[in-house]
């Protein structure tokens, strides 16, 4: 799919690093539902490092990554290594979208924050996709997240 000068532009000029990656899981799946074969690192840039892909049939008792970005690693070493800090880290928040993923077959957006024991704030916002390798059933999950300390 060719991209215009003028959508290329658009969506460099979003802030939002959750809109953008849905935009290109939209744009990659046209209409349907993409699959994990067709999540590529270049063709989400440098917003790459936020992704992460979840094989929900290895998923029974925690979601199972199969890629998970380092810019994700950094943030929830951030928010588990905080003695006294939050009990779960940004990630965990994914396994609590898989079962309504499934079912909804549609984005699942999720945010909020959490005070760190070092007395700082982390602010979160994240969403997860739906990904099908037969077209039909959920096979996958695949999305981004990210946060800011305040």
């Amino acid at each position: 799919m060719r991209v215009s000068f003028i959508e290329n532009t658009v969506r460099l000029q979003e802030r939002r690093l959750t809109r953008r990656v849905e935009e290109i899981w939209r744009e990659i799946g046209e209409g349907g539902l993409p699959s994990w074969g067709e999540m590529k690192a270049d063709r989400f840039g440098e917003d790459w490092r936020y992704c992460f892909g979840v094989d929900l049939s290895l998923s029974e008792k925690a979601p199972y990554f199969l890629y998970l970005g380092e810019g994700l690693e950094q943030a929830a070493d951030a928010w588990t290594n905080s003695p006294g800090g939050a009990e779960r880290a940004v990630i965990d928040l994914v396994g609590d979208r898989l079962d309504v993923l499934a079912l909804e077959r549609k984005a699942q957006r999720f945010g909020g924050g959490v005070n760190l024991s070092n007395g700082r704030r982390m602010v979160f916002r994240g969403v997860v996709l739906p990904l099908s390798e037969n077209g039909e059933d959920i096979t996958h999950a695949f999305g981004a997240a990210n946060c800011r300390f305040l």
